[in-house]
């Protein structure tokens, strides 16, 4: 009797492990660790995103600002990369002003304006944020202002919104763009 009452338990403890291992093996961030993630290139600390065509090197952090190193700085922005991606928030990247600093940050959807919660890195003041965000993105190299046809539509690695007077750079498309490194890189922790 007792064996029978633990049969269909196990069967859907079974299933949902089987699921839970498709789940995360169809998905780079939960097969191999992070998706965002930061290591050493070339003696410098890089932010790096995982993709199945190879690591992408995003962000190389070659000076630090203010108090904080820069192996502090890719290590924390990789983590707020990692997060936002979580939780579904990194369409797109875009610019403006938080605590009347400039920043970059993550947002969803074109419009959208940057705040506390959605903050990925601070830049120093005085810069054009514009040109600081494609500097990181390496837009003008992988857009060669040409629209690039991702997943049967037409997306553009940069757009402009006339309202917010921001642009808007497609994470995706720069994802599957962007060339990969064929370097091992081993990540880094604190």
């Amino acid at each position: 009797m007792k064996f029978q009452s633990l049969t269909p338990m196990v069967i859907v403890g079974s299933l949902v492990s089987a699921i839970v291992s498709i789940v995360a093996t169809d998905n780079p961030a939960l097969a191999g660790g992070n998706k965002y993630f930061c290591a050493i290139r070339n003696g410098t600390p890089t932010t790096f995103v995982k993709t199945t065509r190879g690591n992408i090197p995003t962000i190389s952090w070659e000076r630090s600002y203010s108090s904080i190193s820069a192996r502090q700085r890719c290590l924390t922005v990789s983590q707020r990369f990692q997060a936002f991606s979580d939780r579904g928030m990194l369409k797109l990247i875009t610019t403006g002003f938080v605590n009347k600093q400039p920043v970059i940050c993550a947002v969803t959807r074109a419009g959208d304006t940057c705040n506390n919660s959605n903050l990925l890195l601070t830049l120093p003041p005085d810069v054009n944020r514009h040109e600081i965000a494609r500097q990181l993105l390496d837009i003008r190299s992988l857009a060669s202002g040409r629209a690039i046809a991702v997943r049967g539509g037409t997306n553009k690695l940069e757009t402009y919104d006339p309202n917010t007077q921001e642009y808007y750079f497609d994470v995706t498309t720069i994802e599957d763009v962007a060339p990969a490194s064929q370097e091992d890189v081993t990540p880094i922790t604190e």
